[in-house]
């Protein structure tokens, strides 16, 4: 699938060199993995890909397959793909920002309507957890659109990319899923703390989607890279790092998802490397 992507926004990028020694990019949502690497600290989330959208003036073929959303994801979808800049759950706020560095021009804000939704329905909701019904070509436009946006005024220009096999090998620390008060650290299939089951977020723990950031970071501060949402590598068809439909040990490194479309468990999230 061959997307145009539109970039009427400039993305605010800093590199530092020290003593002509190159390092990895340093963009603000990011963290560093080695020299010249950058890794999304979380999985990209419903609220990036509304921005995503909006910053390409809700190209239909953007959208995510309406069948692997539920609930108010699938209203909120549904909705901005009959409505767009209309939408009854977001408010477009004309102008914005004159520059955001990680949402550009285009900005929104939630309607009065998103929040009766929201609080009508007893399950979790959030448009802070991953978006997921997206294909392999979608996810590599959204590289696409970040690279071109960050190379826009930078004399160091950087590769946005999927992160490949390899670096999933890498960087999966392959923790424990409990700590030693047997709760959850990671959203996996069936998984649920009783101790914590008051808090209306963590119902969803091995039943659907939780926050982006949600739980601990790594030692690297990349947030739920096991669990919640598997992730794309660039290898097309292949995915790691699990998910809540998938148990604790098939989060590990030595385990891979495979996919051939869009999945309700299926995210991505992006690298950043510095060009020679």
């Amino acid at each position: 699938m061959k997307i145009v992507i539109i970039l009427p926004i400039v993305f605010l990028l800093n590199i530092s060199l020290l003593s002509g020694q190159k390092q990895s990019p340093k963009i603000f949502g990011t963290m560093p993995i080695d020299d010249t690497t950058a890794m999304c600290e979380r999985e990209v989330s419903v609220k990036d890909w509304i921005y995503f959208m909006g910053n390409n003036n809700f190209d239909h073929r953007l959208f995510p397959d309406l069948s692997c959303l539920s609930g108010i994801y699938f209203l909120l979808f549904e909705d901005l793909k009959k409505e767009k800049i209309n939408s009854k759950y977001i408010k477009v706020i004309e102008g914005g920002p004159k520059l955001n560095p990680y949402f550009g021009r285009f900005y929104f804000e939630t309607t009065k309507e998103y929040k009766k939704l929201v609080k009508s329905d007893t399950n979790y909701f959030s448009i802070n957890v991953p978006i997921v019904g997206i294909s392999y070509a979608q996810a590599s436009a959204y590289c696409l659109w970040k690279e071109l946006l960050i190379n826009l005024t930078q004399p160091i220009k950087v590769h946005v990319s999927l992160p490949t096999v390899m670096t999933y090998l890498k960087v999966i620390e392959n923790g424990d899923s409990m700590n030693a008060k047997k709760c959850y650290l990671l959203n996996s299939l069936n998984c649920n703390c009783e101790s914590v089951s008051r808090k209306r977020q963590l119902k969803s723990q091995g039943k659907a989607l939780m926050d982006s950031d949600a739980y601990f970071a790594s030692r690297l501060g990349l947030y739920n890279l096991q669990g919640n949402a598997a992730e794309m590598t660039r290898t097309e068809g292949t995915a790691m790092g699990g998910s809540y439909v998938h148990t604790a040990r098939e989060s590990y490194s030595d385990n891979r998802q495979y996919y051939t479309k869009p999945e309700k468990w299926l995210g991505f999230r992006y690298i950043v490397t510095s060009k020679k």
